[in-house]
C-alpha cells in the first residue's frame, strides 16, 4: 500500500471483538479484531497520517485501543456517544451497521476536530482508582440494600443471620477498599496537595474530595464554564421567538454531580461564601433547588481557582 500523507479523520466504532473503522474523506472501511495487539493497525493508520481519531466509549472495551493509539503519538479522543448520534441523525442517518457507525463518528471528528479534546495520555493508575472508586460506590449501594432487608421485621432469624454476614464482609471490603484509596492519594504527591486544598473548604469531606480528585482530573486545569459543563451544572437557554422557556441543566457526569449536590447541601448551612450566596438567591425568588444547583456552580468555580492557582480557601 502506496503512503499517503493527505490529513484525515478516523472513526472506530468499537465493540467487544472487533473494530470497524472508517478513514475519510477518502471513505476506506475495514476491520479489525479487537484482540489487544493492534501493531499492524497502528501500522495501517500511520500510513494514512490521521489528523484525528474518534471513537465513542464502549464500556471499557476501548480502552486498549486507545491507549495503543496514544502511545503511538497519533491525535485520538473519546467522544460522548450522544453527541455522535445527534450528529449522524442531523444527517439523516437512519441505518444503523457498524460501518455505518464508523463513518458517522468519522464525519463527526471531521466537522468538529477544531472542538474535540485530544486525549495527551491514559495514567494507568488514574485508570485503576476510578475503578477502586466505583467498587467503593458499589459497595456502598450493596450495603444500602442489605441493611434494608436486614430491618425488615418479618424476615425469619436464618435469614437475618445470613444477611448479618453478608452485611459484615460489605463492610469489611468497603473498608479495605477505602484505606487503598487514602493510600494511593496519599502517595501521590500532586494529589495529595490537591486534596489538602479541597478539604480546606468547608462543605467538603473526605468522600466529596477523592471524587473530585478521581474523576475530575480537569479541575484547576480548564474555564469555569468547561468544568461546569463536564459536571452537567451548566444552565443551558430555551428561548424561540416569543418563548422564553426555564433554564435546565443536563448531561455531564452524574457521580460528580451528585456528590457536589450533597456538599452544596452541606456548604449552603456552614461555608460563609456559599451561604451568604444562598440566601440571597432565596430572597431574589429562586426556588431551593435552583439555588442549590447554582451553589454547585459557585463551588467548582471557587474550587477550580483554587486548584489552578494553588491556593488555599478564603472565606471572605
Amino acid at each position: 500500500m502506496s503512503e499517503n500523507k493527505t490529513p484525515c479523520f478516523v472513526g472506530i466504532d468499537v465493540s467487544k471483538d472487533k473494530l470497524d473503522l472508517c478513514i475519510l474523506p477518502e471513505r476506506i472501511f475495514w476491520e479489525e479484531a479487537n484482540t489487544g495487539d493492534f501493531k499492524e493497525l497502528i501500522e495501517k493508520l500511520k500510513s494514512y497520517s490521521p489528523k484525528l481519531v474518534v471513537m465513542e466509549p464502549t464500556g471499557g472495551h476501548e480502552k486498549a485501543v486507545l491507549k495503543a493509539l496514544i502511545q503511538a503519538n497519533i491525535p485520538s479522543a473519546r467522544e460522548h456517544a450522544l453527541r455522535i448520534y445527534h450528529h449522524a441523525k442531523s444527517r439523516g442517518k437512519r441505518c444503523k451497521t457498524d460501518p455505518i457507525d464508523a463513518e458517522s463518528i468519522a464525519h463527526y471528528a471531521q466537522c468538529y476536530c477544531e472542538q474535540i479534546q485530544v486525549i495527551q495520555e491514559m495514567p494507568e493508575c488514574r485508570e485503576e482508582l476510578q475503578q477502586l472508586m466505583r467498587r467503593r460506590l458499589d459497595l456502598v449501594e450493596l450495603s444500602t440494600q442489605e441493611k434494608n432487608r436486614f430491618q425488615s421485621p418479618q424476615l425469619c432469624e436464618r435469614v437475618k443471620s445470613s444477611s448479618e454476614t453478608i452485611l459484615k464482609a460489605l463492610e469489611e471490603e468497603l473498608k479495605k477498599i477505602e484505606v487503598e484509596l487514602e493510600q494511593r492519594i496519599s502517595d501521590d504527591k500532586a494529589m495529595s496537595k490537591k486534596k489538602e486544598l479541597l478539604l480546606g473548604v468547608p462543605g467538603l469531606g473526605e468522600v466529596s474530595a477523592n471524587m473530585l480528585l478521581i474523576h475530575l482530573p480537569e479541575l484547576g486545569q480548564q474555564s469555569h464554564k468547561s468544568i461546569a459543563s463536564l459536571v452537567g451544572v451548566a444552565p443551558y437557554a430555551r428561548q424561540s421567538g416569543q418563548y422564553r422557556g426555564q433554564q435546565k441543566i443536563s448531561g455531564g457526569r452524574a457521580e460528580i454531580r451528585s456528590v457536589l449536590y450533597m456538599a452544596a447541601l452541606s456548604a449552603a448551612r456552614f461555608n460563609p461564601v456559599l451561604r451568604a450566596f444562598y440566601l440571597r438567591l432565596k430572597e431574589r425568588g429562586k426556588k431551593p433547588k435552583v439555588a442549590l444547583i447554582a451553589c454547585i456552580r459557585k463551588l467548582l468555580h471557587i474550587l477550580n481557582a483554587m486548584i489552578a492557582k494553588q491556593e488555599a480557601f478564603k472565606a471572605t
